[in-house]
């Protein structure tokens, strides 16, 4: 695919460690120019160091990486980054929002400013990113977009109650990406939404040597954001090798007409329709 991603330029954020380091290497060896963002942040998003990005771009050993260290907790900083990026190369091909923070808190321990942090990093800060990379990707009449979610935001799985937060931004990055897979303003700008699992420092379950590796994920994801891709709107699981489409679809319904108006009567349908609905 090399020459597919000749002179294109990706932005890829939370790109030191794990998924976006793997998302990033495996771009440089297709051909592209990436622009590595990160923090160096801690598990909780705290402890910012500017030299966890540098040495990581290091590690990679190309004078296509573009190393970025910085914060993304405000549209201040946000649009600091794709200036940056654009200021450096006069385009942008290709964004990855990958960046995030997994706090473990039940809902009833909340505060508001653990919200508001996790919030600010986990769907705003892709919010933010893509209203500045959509007037550049506009006016080159080109652009893939991959926003970030997870399979923690479509089912209620054991851990949920610890997870609230991360659930709910990872919710978030789902119904952003739709709308605007929808209003991009140009038949050549796509959006998709990934839930990528993989063996990271916020992985939380023992996994077995050489299962779930970052760059099982990350040939999809480069593929998402190169001129190969011709789908839009699309979320997918990625894991171990696998990828699954997933969808929202109706699996049953029922017309109760004036009936829709008694408690009982509907639920007696909804018990039925789950009923029917099963597997």
């Amino acid at each position: 695919m090399s020459k597919r991603f000749e002179n294109r330029v990706i932005l890829v954020t939370g790109a030191a460690r794990g998924l976006g380091f793997a998302y990033s290497k495996c771009l440089v060896q297709q051909g592209a120019i990436v622009a590595m963002q990160d923090g160096g942040v801690d598990q909780n998003g705290q402890n910012p160091d500017q030299t966890v990005i540098n040495a990581a771009a290091q590690s990679i050993g190309s004078d296509r990486v573009f190393p970025v260290s910085g914060l993304l907790n405000s549209r201040r900083d946000c649009a600091s980054l794709v200036g940056r990026v654009r200021d450096r190369f006069g385009r942008l091909d290709g964004l990855i929002s990958n960046a995030g923070v997994v706090i473990w808190e039940p809902t009833t321990d909340v505060d508001q400013d653990t919200l508001r942090s996790s919030s600010a990093i986990n769907h705003e800060a892709s919010f933010w990113l893509c209203q500045e990379a959509l007037p550049i990707m506009r006016e080159q009449n080109y652009g893939r977009i991959v926003l970030t979610s997870s399979g923690w935001a479509f089912g209620p799985y054991p851990g949920s109650e610890k997870l609230t937060l991360y659930c709910m931004s990872k919710g978030a990055q789902f119904g952003f990406g739709m709308a605007l897979a929808e209003g991009t303003g140009h038949p050549d700008i796509r959006v998709n939404v990934v839930a990528p699992i993989a063996n990271t420092r916020i992985y939380a379950s023992e996994v077995e040597t050489g299962r779930l590796r970052p760059d099982s994920v990350a040939g999809t994801v480069a593929w998402l954001v190169s001129s190969d891709c011709d789908i839009n709107g699309t979320v997918l699981k990625i894991a171990d090798g696998n990828i699954s489409v997933l969808e929202m679809a109706e699996k049953a319904s029922v017309f109760l007409g004036e009936r829709s108006a008694d408690p009982v009567a509907c639920g007696a349908e909804i018990r039925s329709l789950m009923n029917r609905a099963k597997p």
